[in-house]
C-alpha cells in the first residue's frame, strides 16, 4: 500500500510545512481537523525529511541524530522552490522547443515554395519576367507577414527569411517613382568637381611627380599658392585615376631606409700585455648602506688580475690610477 494514497508529493511537503508551523500544544487539534491521522504523519516525516518522497523510500533507523523542526521546514521549503523553479525552467525550455519547430516547419515550407518559384521550366518564361518577379515577391511578402504572426518579431522573421531590413522598409514604403533616373556617379551636384578643376589637380600632380614629389606634397604646394580646388582625399582619388602611374616616385620602404648595423669590433690577444678588460664591481661592509667599489684590471690572455684598488666612490680617475699603478 502506498502511503502517498490519496495526496500528492506536493500536498504532503506542504500539509508537513503547515504541521510545523503550528504552536505547540496545537498540532494535533490541527491534525484532527486536517483528518490525518498521527501515524501517518510521522510516517511522511520520515518520507520527506530522511528519505526519499519522489521514490517512497524511507532508510534504516541508524540513529536518534535528528535535525529542528525549523531547520526541516526550512529545508523542505527551501526544496519545493527549488522543484517549482526547475519545473518553471523546463516549461519554458519546452515552450521553446515548440516556437523552434513551428518556426523549422514554417521555414521548410516557405524554401520549398521558393524553389518551386525558381526553378526554371520547359516551355516557360526567365526569371527576369516581371510577372514572375512580382509573383516571387508577393509570395515572399506572404512569408514574411505569416513569419510576423508565428514569432512576433519583425527583425527575426526578416533575418530568418534573409531579407534585409532596408529592402522591407523600402517595399513597405515605396519611394516616388522617376521616369528616367539618373545614376549617382553622373549626377551634377553642388560640390561635384568640374573637368576643369581635375585637369588642373592632374597637373599639379604630374608636375610634383616629375620633380619625385608625392600628392601629399603637391596638394601642400598648390594651397600655399592660393589654390584649393578639392580636399586632400580628393586628390589622392584622382591621383589614383591618372593613366600614367609608371611617373608615380616609388615610396621607400622600411627596408631600404634601414641603415645596416656597424660590424662589432673583435679583439683576440696572441700573448700577455696585448689586451685587457676592466670592471667595477660592488662589495658590501658588515655596515648598513655603505658599499665600496672594486676596481680590477685583467689580462684577457692569460686571465690574471694586472691591477686592482677598492674605494668608497665611483670614480674613471681610480681606474686611470689603477693602470698607472700597473
Amino acid at each position: 500500500m502506498s502511503t502517498t494514497m490519496g495526496y500528492t508529493r506536493e500536498e504532503i511537503r506542504e500539509h508537513m510545512h503547515q504541521y510545523y508551523l503550528q504552536p505547540h500544544g496545537t498540532k494535533q487539534a490541527w491534525l484532527a481537523e486536517q483528518s490525518i491521522p498521527t501515524w501517518k504523519i510521522q510516517q511522511w516525516r520520515k518520507f520527506v525529511y530522511e528519505g526519499d518522497l519522489d521514490r517512497n523510500l524511507i532508510p534504516r533507523d541508524h540513529g536518534s541524530m535528528s535535525s529542528t523542526y525549523s531547520e526541516r521546514s526550512a529545508f523542505e521549503k527551501a526544496r519545493a522552490q527549488e522543484l517549482a523553479e526547475h519545473q518553471n525552467e523546463v516549461e519554458k525550455l519546452q515552450e521553446r522547443i515548440r516556437n523552434l519547430e513551428g518556426t523549422n516547419d514554417a521555414l521548410g515550407k516557405a524554401i520549398g515554395l521558393l524553389h518551386t518559384l525558381n526553378v526554371p521550366e520547359p516551355a516557360t518564361k526567365p526569371t527576369n519576367d516581371p510577372e514572375r518577379s512580382g509573383t516571387f515577391l508577393d509570395t515572399e511578402n506572404q512569408l514574411i507577414h505569416a513569419l510576423v504572426d508565428f514569432t512576433g518579431s519583425e527583425r527575426k522573421s526578416l533575418s530568418l527569411a534573409g531579407v534585409s531590413r532596408s529592402t522591407w522598409h523600402y517595399r513597405s514604403k515605396p519611394r516616388e517613382r522617376v521616369q528616367n533616373p539618373i545614376h549617382q556617379s553622373a549626377r551634377a551636384y553642388e560640390s561635384r568637381i568640374s573637368e576643369a578643376d581635375r585637369e588642373r589637380i592632374s597637373e599639379y600632380i604630374l608636375a610634383g611627380w616629375a620633380d619625385n614629389h608625392s600628392v601629399d606634397h603637391s596638394f601642400a604646394t598648390a594651397w600655399d599658392d592660393g589654390v584649393m580646388l578639392a580636399s586632400r582625399r580628393t586628390w589622392w582619388r584622382l591621383a589614383a585615376e591618372l593613366e600614367d602611374q609608371m611617373l608615380r616616385p616609388k615610396v621607400p620602404t622600411k627596408h631600404q631606409t634601414r641603415q645596416r648595423r656597424s660590424e662589432k669590433l673583435v679583439l683576440k690577444g696572441t700573448g700577455p700585455g696585448q689586451i685587457w678588460s676592466w670592471d667595477i664591481t660592488d662589495v658590501y661592509s658588515p655596515w648598513r648602506q655603505i658599499a665600496f667599489k672594486v676596481y680590477s684590471v685583467m689580462d684577457i690572455f692569460s686571465r690574471q688580475i694586472v691591477g686592482d684598488r677598492v674605494r668608497r666612490k665611483c670614480r674613471i680617475i681610480w681606474l686611470w690610477t689603477c693602470l698607472k699603478r700597473r
